[in-house]
């Protein structure tokens, strides 16, 4: 039971260190690792990283390992998403002991809600010995789902003998400027029913206020990591906006769900025509790139295609690409830059520097009093809070899509673009260009760039998606479909950005036809932002 800053990553890497050290487990099927985001499950390998131990680990996403449960035994997932693929992970570990760990240690264990919730049980029944970290307090994720159950409780209730300590010193904190809220852990993981989300709202009110212009001069000059959080993905879109128009360099925080492999497979393998990849070529294709990050990005290619002795099947890897997330092996090129993110998905990480939307709390209930208190307890040194600006529109979700729309009068004035809008079976948008646009892509786009998104001619709805006067990408048919259905009309769509670029993969024989080279593999552009509809007055 660890609360904010306690060091319960600590702790779990040094567990991971001290199993092996005994010499009892291996690093491969003995010891399992497990957390509920990737983002966290990228924190954990970055630490773990640096352990002469348990760098040898490959802590895994819950629902990433359902889905290797399944495909391992049925061969694709069954339709419904990812709960469904847990409940059917459910029954395979039941019926079979192959899924067997000699110790499985749970990260983030408080959010479980089912179906996980049952998967990370079975787990541990066949499991010779776990650990399981979390906190009450800190339990955010369940709420979403409908199921607020206390998922610590009900663990401890079945484990009956399992031992039970305590984190309470926060090696977090480096200045009292970021203690806002250390005083209602207790309350939190008690669940008491009282003024609790009043009055984190008002400790935060009390802290160093900013307006947007002080934010961006902030965000300009600070060189600590820093983030910016809201309460929702509608409002991290207008932030993020309104400081792209004031030349602010940051990104978003993807969800969780969001895959997209990152852009140095394309641009090391795509010319690279043989079925098979040696090490050795491999680190001859990556050269100039420092040993570890060649580690860990032949350990990303060995565990999503590994053929027969230490090689790496590239038909395999094109196959299994989506399964392979840019917190992997990041970009060599991705920039440090500040974050603006939900609570939600900021959830497991640390900054240096915190800057909170000002929170809109109608009540005091548990799950807003939770989720600002997670908020309010993840920075270092300071912890700020960010004005609200004024709006001219108001948000609304559609179609599980935010969209901005009038005050008082209907229609659409915005519409949330996001990573997976861009076709990545046919991005391009002429095929005699293909080779000279992905030049473009890896010549003259940078994250941040602006996009227009201008609806190519024809029956079928679609976007080209333009770089400057340059079609770098087309979105895929259900992004205007779904925009058809929310407006009747599918108009032009400016204030878009791009999120980052992407790999993606397909028949070698087209990459060659196109000029792309034998590899099967291109560069794909992903976007983010709330678009702004232009109206054509043709």
């Amino acid at each position: 039971m660890a609360g904010p800053g306690t060091g319960k990553t600590h702790t779990l890497v040094h567990r991971v260190g001290a199993l092996l050290d005994t010499g009892d487990l291996a690093a491969g099927r003995d010891l399992l690792v497990v957390s509920f985001t990737r983002a966290v499950v990228a924190e954990l390998r970055r630490r773990m990283g640096d352990h002469p131990a348990a760098r040898f680990v490959r802590p895994v996403t819950i629902d990433g390992h359902a889905s290797r449960i399944v495909g391992r035994h049925d061969g694709e997932l069954p339709p419904g998403g990812y709960d469904a693929t847990v409940r059917r992970a459910v029954e395979l570990v039941d019926e079979s002991d192959d899924e067997r760990h000699r110790h499985v240690i749970v990260d983030e264990a408080q959010d479980l809600a089912e179906p996980r919730l049952s998967f990370i049980s079975a787990l541990l029944e066949r499991a010779d010995g776990f650990t399981v970290l979390g906190d009450r307090a800190q339990g955010i994720y369940g709420f979403q789902s409908g199921d607020a159950s206390d998922a610590l409780a009900a663990l401890r209730e079945r484990f009956a003998d399992a031992a039970t300590f305590r984190l309470s010193v926060n090696y977090r904190l480096r200045s009292s400027r970021a203690d806002l809220a250390g005083w209602a852990h207790e309350a939190l993981a008690r669940d008491e029913r009282s003024d609790l989300g009043v009055r984190l709202a008002r400790a935060l009110r009390d802290a160093t206020r900013l307006s947007l212009e002080q934010l961006a001069l902030v965000m300009r000059s600070s060189d600590a990591r820093m983030a910016v959080l809201c309460r929702t993905n509608g409002e991290v879109l207008v932030v993020s906006g309104l400081l792209r128009e004031r030349g602010v360099v940051h990104r978003v925080q993807r969800a969780s769900a969001s895959m997209v492999p990152p852009r140095w497979i394309a641009e090391t393998l795509g010319q690279h025509g043989d079925p098979r990849l040696s090490r050795r070529a491999f680190q001859r294709l990556t050269e100039d790139a420092e040993p570890q990050w060649q580690t860990e990005a032949w350990r990303v290619l060995r565990r999503v295609a590994a053929g027969t002795g230490d090689d790496v099947e590239l038909p395999r890897l094109r196959e299994r690409i989506r399964s392979i997330s840019e917190h992997e092996a990041p970009d060599r090129t991705s920039p440090g830059a500040p974050v603006v993110s939900t609570v939600h998905r900021a959830k497991g990480l640390e900054f240096d520097r915190v800057v909170l939307l000002e929170p809109q709390l109608a009540d005091a209930d548990s799950e807003e009093a939770r989720v600002l208190f997670v908020a309010m307890t993840r920075a270092r040194d300071e912890t700020m809070m960010l004005e609200r600006p004024q709006m001219s529109f108001r948000l609304q979700q559609r179609h599980a899509r935010w969209t901005a729309v009038p005050w008082r009068r209907r229609g659409l004035l915005a519409v949330e673009i996001r990573p997976g809008d861009v076709d990545r079976e046919r991005p391009f948008t002429s095929v005699a260009e293909a080779a000279a646009v992905q030049r473009h892509l890896i010549d003259c786009v940078r994250p941040g760039d602006p996009i227009t998104l201008i609806r190519r001619p024809g029956e079928r709805p679609e976007y080209n998606v333009v770089h400057g006067a340059q079609p770098i990408a087309r979105t895929n048919a259900g992004f205007a479909l779904e925009l058809e259905r929310m407006h009747g009309d599918v108009p032009n769509i400016e204030d878009v950005c791009v999120d980052s670029l992407s790999s993606a993969a397909g028949d070698p024989s087209m990459t060659s036809n196109l000029g792309l080279g034998s590899g099967g593999l291109w560069l794909v552009p992903e976007l983010v932002g709330l678009g702004r509809l232009i109206w054509r007055t043709e």
